[in-house]
């Protein structure tokens, strides 16, 4: 977001350049050169933006894709069943876990491939998988820092084991989301080892009915959520109002696919 700012003031300025953005997205470099900017990236993520007249254009905002990787998790864990997901944003600085699944084995394609306003877009057909575990690498973590709650789900439900490290920025969000990632997979009975930059999950585990407090972090309560597509019982989430944050429509989107009535009762 201070790179953003940085970058929409330099082109109504004289230009200039902006340091220090290696591995961050590139949301707004792609829509002010669809706009008519001038805009140069170094290899290190130096970015010059040169003093531009832009022009407008047309956007069909495309979908978020961390919201949308609740809706993977449920297709791929859900037995027997095929979910299609349209006009998601596919910036590859945000679909890091597209990678990580496919790397797993998950039945995802990506169909429709297209851009609105300089960013990639497509439809994703998601079928229920065979995954295994993986080692996610540290190169990994920038393009997926939203994702590691729901990696961690589907990991208990692969074979193997899957490793996260490198992950440290994860104690910095909403919530200390290494903490309280673990403590999810545990209040439903699983088993995951805590790192001081990470997590290790060994698969495939039963889970069990149980409650969750997501502590006003939106990707936990969610991620509860969509435990109850694999728990054997009564899944609660409290506080479910959290999830307002990015994703208004979550429980009735849900409720396409899963009763909810107990979930949030």
């Amino acid at each position: 977001q201070v790179k953003s700012a940085l970058m929409l003031t330099a082109v109504q300025s004289q230009g200039g350049w902006i340091r220090g953005g290696e591995n961050s997205r590139d949301h707004t470099e792609n829509m002010l050169r669809a706009m008519g900017a001038t805009i140069e990236i170094q290899d290190n993520g130096d970015v010059y933006v040169a003093s531009s007249k832009l022009h407008s254009i047309d956007i069909h905002v495309p979908r978020d894709f961390s919201s949308a990787a609740f809706f993977i998790a449920a297709g791929l864990l859900l037995p027997n069943v095929c979910i299609r997901l349209n006009h998601i944003g596919l910036n590859p600085t945000r679909t890091g876990l597209l990678s990580v699944l496919w790397s797993m084995g998950a039945n995802i394609k990506v169909l429709n491939e297209r851009s609105e306003g300089g960013e990639p877009v497509g439809d994703l057909l998601v079928s229920s998988s065979v995954l295994e575990g993986v080692v996610v690498s540290e190169n990994m973590v920038p393009t997926m820092i939203d994702e590691f709650p729901i990696l961690a789900l589907i990991a208990t439900q692969a074979n193997g084991t899957t490793k996260v490290t490198g992950a440290f920025d994860l104690r910095k969000k909403e919530s200390d989301r290494i903490v309280y990632t673990c403590s999810l997979i545990q209040a439903f009975g699983g088993k995951i080892e805590e790192f001081e930059d990470g997590w290790s999950v060994n698969g495939p585990q039963r889970l069990s009915e149980g409650q969750i407090d997501p502590h006003k972090d939106h990707r936990v309560a969610m991620t509860a959520a969509i435990a109850s597509c694999v728990t054997n019982g009564v899944v609660k989430v409290l506080r479910p109002e959290v999830v307002r944050s990015s994703f208004p429509t979550f429980w009735e989107n849900l409720s396409m696919i899963c009763s909810i009535e107990q979930i949030i009762d």
